[in-house]
């Protein structure tokens, strides 16, 4: 469960003013979209101008995306989970797709496991945005299937497929032009998740809403356009990453795994995204409970499909809260203070609580108590903040 409340004050005043409201998320991060709580290096993720005539930022930036037409499939989990006739099924699925051709013939040994070939091709490449299905015709001799023709389902020609992709490449190039060379795994999954929410907005009316189109040609997009964008970044900046399916409530719903310094982790970008769950009507910021998170963290709000057997996600090394030294698991008065002191006016604060018990001490402590005050600075007027019960975290934005 989830509440905002706002405060406003001046320092040295004791009137307070403070309203509450359910599920009214109304924030605004600062310039760089958020904040490092800790000492690490401050990267900054661009602003994309998602102007009339086209990409609206210049750059110099180019993005090497040939690579992946010599896709290297040691590297594709979901291939690495098939048998020796399904991974050459799997590549044959993956070659008439990239050169966009209409037939492949396949073993007949994989007659019963077509579909999850193909699924398995498009979670390892969120690239491919031109297919969305196929047809297959087995050919029997004597009662026994002797041959498959695979027909994929092409939603765009040759020409529309280049046209797309050339303004897909441009685009890239901008989103990934705060990259550099000597990033660690944690800050360019951590790059990708700002990057996608500060540009992109959720909009289940999104036009191409189920590939990566929507996201760099439209600025908008649902979860399958998100988690198949993360997933072709992820490939570009040398980090692996797989699609994962599951449901939501009732809903379906489609995030990704990524691979950090060799452990599993999920991240969704949507859940990411505070106008996902709050609305338009808001201004966005970044709930980091979805980046770099353990199984047992994802289920508490959602449910996986299990199309192929998901590795070990129980690590919290490359988790944000651990990351960015803002989780505590005491009360610690001293720690979260100098974690406030270096906040200035516009500054987003994510603080993380190891139990229930220690949360619900620093609320009382911080807003009911009113502790906070005491260590506000640089300027800061007033402070809004969100409970998140379900993650033991609060969100603090200072204004």
């Amino acid at each position: 469960m989830k509440r905002l409340l706002k405060f406003c004050f001046t320092i040295g005043c004791c009137a307070v003013l403070f309203w509450i409201a359910s599920s009214n998320y109304q924030f605004c991060n600062n310039a760089n979209g958020y904040i490092i709580n800790s000492d690490n290096k401050n990267i900054t993720v661009p602003q994309f101008d998602w102007s009339e005539d086209g990409l609206g930022i210049s750059t110099d930036v180019t993005v090497d995306t040939t690579l992946l037409s010599s896709v290297d499939f040691s590297d594709c989990y979901a291939h690495s989970l098939l048998n020796e006739k399904e991974q050459q099924a799997y590549e044959l699925i993956y070659e008439v797709l990239m050169s966009h051709t209409p037939t492949i013939h396949l073993n007949a040994d994989v007659a019963d496991r077509i579909d999850v070939i193909y699924q398995s091709v498009c979670a390892d490449h969120g690239e491919i945005f031109w297919t969305d299905g196929y047809d297959y015709t087995y050919y029997k001799q004597s009662g026994e299937i002797i041959d498959i023709v695979f027909s994929p389902s092409y939603t765009y020609s040759v020409t529309e497929r280049d046209k797309y992709q050339s303004i897909i490449e441009e685009r890239l190039a901008v989103f990934l032009s705060g990259v550099t060379s000597d990033m660690t795994d944690y800050e360019k999954s951590k790059y990708i998740y700002d990057v996608l929410i500060t540009n992109v907005s959720y909009n289940k009316k999104a036009e191409h809403n189920q590939n990566i189109v929507s996201v760099f040609v439209n600025g908008e997009t649902v979860c399958r356009g998100y988690a198949s964008a993360v997933q072709y970044m992820c490939s570009i900046l040398g980090v692996e990453s797989v699609i994962v399916d599951g449901l939501v409530g009732e809903e379906p719903h489609t995030w990704n795994l990524v691979k950090l310094d060799g452990k599993w982790y999920h991240l969704d970008v949507t859940w990411g995204n505070s106008k996902y769950k709050a609305g338009n009507n808001t201004v966005p910021y970044t709930d980091y409970n979805y980046l770099n998170v353990t199984q047992d963290s994802i289920l508490q709000t959602h449910s996986i499909r299990k199309l192929f057997k998901l590795p070990v996600c129980d690590s919290t090394d490359n988790s944000y809260f651990v990351k960015e030294n803002c989780i505590f698991y005491n009360y610690d008065e001293t720690g979260i203070g100098e974690l406030v002191s270096k906040c200035k006016k516009g500054d987003t604060l994510y603080l993380k609580f190891g139990d229930a018990a220690v949360y619900e001490m620093v609320i009382n402590k911080l807003f009911i108590d009113k502790i906070l005050f005491d260590y506000c600075k640089n300027g800061i007027k007033g402070y809004s903040y969100i409970e998140d019960t379900i993650h033991n975290t609060i969100v603090i934005v200072f204004n």
